[in-house]
């Protein structure tokens, strides 16, 4: 049990009164232990917080290292929008490219490899977040809503796994996982389709 600071105090003002004037103990007699067992309470009381000082925290990676772990080919494994699992991302494939300045990324049915969405344009990362900045876009409708916008993106990897997410416009979440293309891999299995 912890003795609260008031208590200890207190205590150790405490004067005994011994059966015999031989075992009188001097008034500073009892302020050494009490002294140490206060302090040994403050010694404790990082870990009692959490945060024990002997384990490092991981850092956060820098900019520079979430930009060179970005670059590369990516393959999206799983999208939810507001909870709710994206089937389109789940029964067709959708690969993205991003070189260290530009990205495009692309969807197209496995059955005839026609394309049928394609975007791309610029990327940066800023303060942690990855941002998008699309300059061209196959859908008409899809090119009036994103070309010149920013998106931000959290962004973590785990393993060979690049998980980005966002708030949309009306408060929901949006999640994606992606994962790297390996060189020689064969990119026309639908994410349904990949066993685990």
């Amino acid at each position: 049990n912890a003795w609260s600071l008031s208590s200890l105090l207190s205590f150790s003002s405490f004067t005994l009164e011994p059966k015999s004037p031989s075992m009188r103990f001097p008034p500073f007699a009892l302020i050494t232990p009490f002294a140490l067992l206060l302090l040994s309470q403050f010694a404790i009381l990082p870990s009692a917080m959490g945060q024990n000082a002997n384990v490092p925290n991981p850092a956060k990676p820098s900019d520079d290292e979430i930009r060179k772990q970005l670059v590369g080919s990516w393959r999206i494994v799983s999208a939810s929008f507001g909870g709710v699992p994206s089937e389109l991302h789940k029964n067709s494939i959708t690969i993205k490219h991003i070189t260290p300045v530009h990205l495009i990324w692309i969807g197209y049915q496995p059955d005839d490899r026609r394309i049928f969405r394609s975007a791309g344009g610029s990327w940066k990362v800023v303060d942690g977040k990855y941002i998008e900045t699309m300059r061209y876009g196959l859908d008409e409708k899809f090119k009036q809503n994103i070309v010149g916008k920013d998106f931000a993106f959290d962004c973590r990897f785990e393993g060979n796994l690049w998980i980005q997410s966002a708030k949309l416009p009306d408060g929901s979440d949006m999640i994606e996982t992606w994962q790297r293309i390996k060189p020689d891999e064969d990119v026309s299995m639908r994410p349904a389709d990949i066993k685990p």
